[in-house]
Parts: C-alpha cells; sequence; structure tokens
C-alpha cells in the first residue's frame, strides 16, 4: 500500500541527489553517426553521443575510444587528461596541442593532434618485436562465389507459478544466408523448422517464415537494385508495406532506414500479435494489443528531433523486444544541387484480414520518394503511391539555418468508397546543431481531416482533427536537466478531447542518476489522471548497476541490481536479482545469462504486469529457459570453414609457404578496425567492414606491450559483398629486445656475447651487448632454441626457447640461468 512517507521519502532522496557536483551530464541525449577525421585522414564512423541542451555538447567517451588505439603514451596522458577534467566537448575545443573541430554543415568531427603523439611505437621499453613479411602482390581478385551461411536453433519453456495457466514452449530452427556472385548479392533468412506447444499455438505461428532478395549495386551510376521480399523506405506522412517486388534507390545511406519519418508517424512491423506498451520520454502513454504486420505509431504529441519513443513489445510466446525511435523524427535534409530516390513496385505480404503472411497479387502496389537539395538552407521531398483501392501524394519543404528549423508537410488520400482527405503538420523549432539560445523548443501544428488514409491500413474516421504540442528544455542550476511538454488534440464531436502537462527533473551524478515525471493528462474515457514516476540508477562498479523505480498510478514498483562480466569480446555473463510490486502482488525476479560467440543460456524469471495473450489480466509469476545456439559456414574461393556468426563482409585467411601461427593484427582500413588475437592458421574469419576494397594492413596499433609487425599493406579489390579468401605469406622472423638479468633480477650491465641456435651445424653467431640497465638487442631469430654466451663467463651459457605455438615470446624480462 502506497504511504505518504515512501513519497516524502523518495523526495528527500531526490533533492539530496541534487545536492551532487555536476559531473557527466547524460541528460537528454540523442545518438548521431558522424565520420571521424584525424589530421585530415578518415578513421572511422562513430557513434557520438550528444547533449541536447542549452549548447551543443558531444560525450567525450566514444570520441576518445575511437582515438585511443592510434596515440602514445603522452597522447594518451593528455587524452586522459581530458576525460578527467571534462566529459563534454563543444563543437569546437582545444587543449594542450590536441583540437576538435564539428563541422555543422558537413556533419563530420575534425581531430588534430601532433604527429609526434601518433604512434604506439614510442613506449621506453620494447623488449621483443615481431616483423611479419607479407606476400607482395598488391592486388587479390578473388573468384566471384563466395558467402555466408549462419545457422541457429532456438528453445524456450515457458513457466507459470501459483496460476491455473498452462506452460508452454517453441522451438525454431532457422538459417540467414548471405550468398555473393559477382555483383550480385542474394541473402535472406528462412525457418527451416518452427514448433510452438500450448494454448497460444495458433497465434504464434502466425509469423513471416522467410525473406529472399536479390540486390546489386551500379556503382558508377549509384544506384541500388533489389527484386524480392523488400521493404520500401518513406517519409513524412508516407506508410510502407512489406513487399514482394522491385526496388530502385541512388542514396542507400540516406534511405538505410527503412520506415523514415520526419513528421507524426512511425511504421513498425509485428511477426505475431503482440502487447505494444508505448513510452514517450520516459512517460508511459498507453498499451496498444494487435495484431500481427504492419502499423503506424502516430496521432501521439511527437515533435521532430526531441522525442525519445521507446516500444516494450510483448509476443504470444512472452518475448519481450524494445523498439527506439529516439532518433527517428529528423528532417530528410539532402545537400544542396543533389537530389535522391526510392521507388519500389510489388505485392503486399501481408493479409489484413487474416493477421497472416500472405502475398496478395491481386493488390499491386506502387511507392516513390524524390527529395532534392534547393539550397544551402532548403530542402523538399515529395512522394507517391498508389495501390488498387486507392492512391497518396504528399509533400514536404524545410527551410533550415542556425537559428531555427521550419518543415511544411502536406499529404493527401484518394481512397474508393470515402471522400478524400488531407493531412498537414507545420513545425518551428531550434535546430540541432548550432543552438543560439541557452535552451531547446519546439512549436507543431497538426490537421488530419475525417478520411485521411494510409498506404494498406483500413480506411476509418480519424479522431484527430487538430493537435498542438510543444516543447521546452533546458538546464537550471545545479546542473540540472529540465524540460517542460505539453500537448492538446482537440478530436471530432464523438471523441473525447485528450491533452496533457509533463515536466521532468534529471540529474546525472559520478557513479549514477536520478529523475522526476510527472504529469497530468486527459484519456481517451475522459479520465483525469495525475501520475509521478521516480527513476534512481547507481552505478558503483562498471560492472555493477542498481535501479529501483516507481510509478505512483499504477502502484508498480521495482528494484533490481546486476552484475556483468565480459570474459572476451564475445563472451558475456549476466546476472539480475531484485523484487517487483504489481496490483499488490510482489515476488522476487531475476536472471542469469552467459552469451558466447556460439549461442547463449538463459533463465528468467520475473513478474508480469499484465496479460500475455491470450491469459487473464491479473499479473502472473513467470519463467523462461531459454538456449540458444549459432554456427556459420563461410565459403570463398573453392576454400570453406566453419566460424563464428559474423554480420558483415569476411575474408578466410589463406597462409602459404612457411607461415607461423604469429597472432596477426588486422586493419580494415574502409571505416572500420578489426584486432585478431588467435593464432593465423587457416579458417581464420575476420570481418570486413567494405566489400568493395579493403586494405588489410599488418601493424601495431593495440598489440601487446613491446610488440610490433613490420608495417606492410595487402589489398584485395573485389566486388563481393559476402567475402573473398587472401592467401598471405608469412615468412616470420623475429627481432628481440629486452633485458637480460640474473635470478636476483640484478641486470647484467655492460656484457657483451652472442647467442646461436642449437642443433643447427649452419647457424650464424649473433652477437649482441647490453648497456647500464641489462637492454639488449638481437636480429634475425627464428623459432627455436638458443644458447646464449656471456663474454664474463667465458665457461657458462643459459637457454632461451622462442616458441612457435605462443601469441607471442614472453613479455618483459628475460631471467637467464647463470651457473658455476
Amino acid at each position: 500500500m502506497w504511504q505518504p512517507r515512501y513519497f516524502i521519502f523518495l523526495i528527500a532522496l531526490f533533492i539530496a541527489l541534487l545536492a551532487q557536483p555536476p559531473c557527466c551530464a547524460e541528460n537528454a541525449r540523442i545518438t548521431v553517426q558522424v565520420p571521424l577525421y584525424l589530421n585530415k585522414t578518415f578513421v572511422s564512423d562513430i557513434n557520438l553521443l550528444v547533449s541536447n541542451d542549452y549548447q551543443e555538447k558531444f560525450v567525450f567517451k566514444s570520441i576518445a575510444n575511437a582515438l585511443r588505439h592510434k596515440l602514445t603514451q603522452n597522447g594518451l596522458d593528455i587524452l586522459d587528461q581530458i576525460s578527467d577534467s571534462r566529459s563534454e566537448l563543444p563543437p569546437q575545443f582545444s587543449y594542450s596541442d590536441f583540437s576538435f573541430n564539428y563541422n555543422t554543415e558537413e556533419q563530420i568531427l575534425y581531430v588534430t593532434i601532433p604527429f609526434r603523439y601518433i604512434s604506439r611505437l614510442e613506449s621506453s621499453l620494447k623488449p621483443k618485436q615481431i616483423f611479419v613479411n607479407i606476400d607482395p602482390s598488391s592486388i587479390y581478385y578473388p573468384s566471384p562465389l563466395s558467402g555466408i551461411i549462419d545457422f541457429a536453433i532456438d528453445s524456450r519453456l515457458y513457466h507459470f507459478y501459483y496460476d491455473q495457466a498452462p506452460s508452454f514452449s517453441d522451438l525454431n530452427i532457422g538459417s540467414n544466408f548471405s550468398i555473393n556472385l559477382k555483383d550480385t548479392l542474394l541473402d535472406g533468412y528462412v525457418y527451416l523448422l518452427n514448433y510452438t506447444g500450448g494454448d497460444v499455438k495458433s497465434i504464434a505461428q502466425r509469423i513471416n517464415r522467410g525473406n529472399l532478395t536479390l540486390t546489386r549495386d551500379f556503382t558508377k551510376s549509384n544506384v541500388r537494385f533489389k527484386l524480392g521480399d523488400i521493404s520500401p523506405s518513406s517519409f513524412s506522412f508516407q506508410n510502407t508495406l512489406p513487399m514482394l517486388g522491385l526496388n530502385f534507390l541512388n542514396s542507400p545511406n540516406l534511405f538505410k532506414n527503412s520506415s523514415y519519418s520526419t513528421a507524426n508517424q512511425h511504421e513498425f512491423m509485428l511477426n505475431s500479435p503482440s502487447r505494444v506498451d508505448i513510452y514517450i520520454n520516459n512517460t508511459f502513454i498507453r498499451t496498444l494489443n494487435l495484431p500481427a504486420g504492419p502499423h503506424l505509431v502516430k496521432d501521439f504529441p511527437f515533435a521532430n528531433g526531441v522525442n525519445n519513443v521507446n516500444l516494450k513489445i510483448t509476443d504470444a510466446m512472452g518475448n519481450v523486444n524494445e523498439l527506439n525511435l529516439e532518433s527517428l523524427f529528423v528532417p530528410l535534409k539532402v545537400a544542396p544541387g543533389q537530389f535522391a530516390f526510392d521507388a519500389s513496385f510489388g505485392f503486399p505480404k501481408f493479409q489484413e484480414a487474416t493477421q497472416r503472411f500472405k502475398y496478395l497479387f491481386n493488390r499491386p502496389t506502387f511507392s516513390a520518394i524524390f527529395g532534392v537539395g534547393v539550397s544551402n538552407h532548403i530542402s523538399a521531398q515529395c512522394y507517391a503511391q498508389a495501390i488498387r483501392e486507392g492512391s497518396y501524394l504528399g509533400s514536404s519543404v524545410l527551410v533550415y539555418n542556425k537559428f531555427v528549423e521550419t518543415s511544411f508537410d502536406l499529404g493527401s488520400s484518394f481512397t474508393k468508397h470515402i471522400p478524400p482527405g488531407i493531412r498537414s503538420r507545420l513545425s518551428i523549432s531550434s535546430p540541432k546543431f548550432g543552438k543560439t539560445t541557452p535552451f531547446s523548443w519546439a512549436c507543431n501544428l497538426d490537421f488530419t481531416s475525417p478520411y485521411f488514409s494510409y498506404l494498406g491500413t483500413k480506411s476509418m474516421i480519424n479522431r484527430e482533427k487538430w493537435m498542438f504540442s510543444t516543447s521546452l528544455g533546458g538546464r537550471l542550476p545545479g546542473n540540472i536537466g529540465s524540460s517542460l511538454t505539453g500537448y492538446y488534440g482537440l478530436r471530432r464531436k464523438a471523441f473525447a478531447d485528450v491533452w496533457s502537462l509533463q515536466y521532468t527533473l534529471n540529474k546525472s551524478f559520478k557513479h549514477g542518476g536520478a529523475s522526476i515525471v510527472t504529469s497530468y493528462k486527459q484519456l481517451d474515457n475522459r479520465k483525469k489522471v495525475f501520475e509521478m514516476v521516480f527513476n534512481f540508477n547507481l552505478t558503483p562498479h562498471p560492472k555493477t548497476r542498481l535501479s529501483s523505480n516507481y510509478n505512483t498510478r499504477s502502484k508498480t514498483s521495482s528494484t533490481q541490481t546486476s552484475y556483468s562480466h565480459k570474459f572476451s569480446p564475445q563472451d558475456n555473463l549476466y546476472l539480475s536479482a531484485g523484487l517487483a510490486t504489481a496490483k499488490n502482488r510482489k515476488n522476487f525476479t531475476g536472471k542469469a545469462l552467459y552469451q558466447g560467440p556460439r549461442g547463449s543460456v538463459s533463465a528468467n524469471h520475473y513478474l508480469v504486469e499484465s496479460a500475455i495473450l491470450p491469459l487473464s489480466d491479473q499479473p502472473k509469476v513467470s519463467g523462461t529457459t531459454h538456449i540458444n545456439g549459432r554456427t556459420a559456414l563461410f565459403f570463398a574461393d573453392n576454400s570453406w570453414c566453419i566460424g563464428k556468426p559474423i554480420h558483415s563482409s569476411f575474408a578466410i585467411i589463406k597462409p602459404q609457404d612457411k607461415a607461423k601461427n604469429y597472432p596477426l593484427y588486422i586493419d580494415a582500413t574502409s571505416k572500420s578496425q578489426y584486432l585478431v588475437k588467435s593464432s593465423l592458421k587457416m579458417g581464420s574469419v575476420i570481418p570486413l567492414a567494405s566489400y568493395q576494397q579493403t586494405s588489410i594492413q599488418v601493424d601495431s596499433f593495440d598489440a601487446p606491450p613491446g610488440f610490433r609487425f613490420d608495417h606492410s599493406l595487402y589489398t584485395a579489390q573485389t566486388t563481393n559483398r559476402s567475402g573473398v579468401v587472401i592467401p598471405v605469406c608469412l615468412t616470420s622472423f623475429m627481432y628481440a629486445q629486452g633485458y637480460f638479468i640474473d635470478q636476483q633480477e640484478n641486470p647484467i650491465t655492460y656484457s657483451s656475447g652472442y647467442i646461436i641456435k642449437e642443433n643447427s651445424p649452419t647457424a650464424e653467431k649473433i652477437f649482441f651487448f647490453t648497456n647500464k640497465f641489462g637492454k639488449f638487442a638481437l636480429e634475425n631469430l627464428e623459432v627455436g632454441s638458443y644458447t646464449i654466451y656471456f663474454d664474463q663467463f667465458k665457461h657458462e651459457k643459459s637457454l632461451i626457447t622462442i616458441k612457435d605455438n605462443e601469441n607471442v615470446i614472453n613479455l618483459g624480462k628475460i631471467v637467464i640461468n647463470l651457473t658455476n
């Protein structure tokens, strides 16, 4: 039972948190992907967190992570000094010899660092080094056929405790594949086996059982062609449907989101009937029980560029997935003098009447987008759609500068048996970059006629006639984030008006954060609701997290502590335990998950707050046991291997000649960097970022301390999007450098001598000298055992061994066992 003292306690706790010194503000952020250039050389695309407050700030962590592997120790020290002094950077920032400049027009981040800091080879201690010589062939042309076939088996068992609801289970065996023949790519997925047992069998098996798409890129004309199961792009008031058909587009990067929207809607796809909980700006709006198929998120108080929209989707089997649309509502900008188009023709793949995925060859569908950059400050777009039942047209104009962004959208629908409909939207807001006011703001006015409809959806009278929304956000003293949002929906006579007013306070501190969301709104049934949501999280250690929340309206609460650990980049362990309360029912919750490169195992125990179809509407104590296994078959150039599943192009490394199992560090210079720490052997699969040209560079980035590889470059020129085999010649030799010490770890100073390989009659003596620290340098070492002779110990020798089954020679100091 909710008691006033709990409320007083939470208020006091939040006030105490507000007193914390400002640090690491993480409020009102959006994620943008920008190219990073270091000294005018492209490094990679990075996901950059942007603080959307009174002045533009970039969270420094993502920049530092992208630069860290390129710097010397002195450069790292300066990088750490910047991190210690501030967690965020403005668009233009300088520190010492480092400068950071974000170009708002190009949307590129330029970083300038003196070259004396751009190396990891300047370490004062370099115990040993390895030089790897790669086959001198600079260009390699692979065979035209390559591919990845990814197999997965997935099994879940669902339990319901203390209720009379039956348990059920499901088993899925599926495959994702990507097969390349010259410039053509065939990709898709298929369910090889799908079984669901229990009461939900009939609805859970209404899934999309597979997609198949043929893609061809014409690089000279910058056009992409698709044939098969496609999902056309969309924007503004445009809707889209999954189709079997043809698709042409000239700007894959511009339309990479298959459902793109600048206005008051977004489409998402459900593979089975599901419950969808909608949250906007961390506030629960409503719950919808939706059938399978495409759906629109529309008629909600959204504003361009400032919304954090989350959909919590629970399907019939209890699987919970979240869809985040926070960066979705961004105007579509086209560079001046450029144009973009995306056109599709086909047949819908979903039958609304039966709620099943089925090709509808009696309903041919056309959809197209065209956009043009009029000037540096104006972009214009239009769309056209047609189906047997009607046609849909629309246009959008965006005018923007460093002070304000203004967009106007107009759409019309012409559908059989109902009058034509129109919809318009005027949006005025502060720009996302280059703000000139100490706060962000937006105003939106939306009009919808009674019979305005969307492609492929049922025609019905629209509730909303006029909708006005506004938002204002900024910073209070003490680095406290605050925002005020409101909207009013004027509905038609048969429906009640809806409105909402919400105020949010949030505070981030060094190891966590807290927020209070207060809202007052009128619902569809004319009921007025006051609600407060308290959130608190604490991260005392990077591996542990404590979180808690309470909702005064629903009387639901949860407290959870979690622990996560990475054994390797692909091996993760996650453990959590907590207490959840819903409708006066309390229950302990917990989860154990191990996720590896070839599968995962998890057990979950939780309290279900509302119905999982088609069960009753009371909270239920539920549990799942989940086992997932994955593997992949890679083939290219008459070679194949079994490896860990990846989601990009690949290269199979095929050693030639006297290949040794030394670690090879790969830098795929086309936008991404990768590191392979395992021994190099046939079947090593390396993910690649670009299928057109990939440079394989052997270098010292992220190499073990004191190790490096001779700078060599190998390029694979190919149009294969799935994969390629790269034969390399690794005639390895070593250049060792380190310290000779005796058994008491005292340096053997100012000594000289030589080493010679054991059991090698033709071996030559390799002479060396040590300095006052016992430092030495040895060249032309091969794998094997060596005898070390010191001039001051004429009759004594010691044996060291360099093994070929170790990733590296023993790092650090080499202990020499001297005998009398």
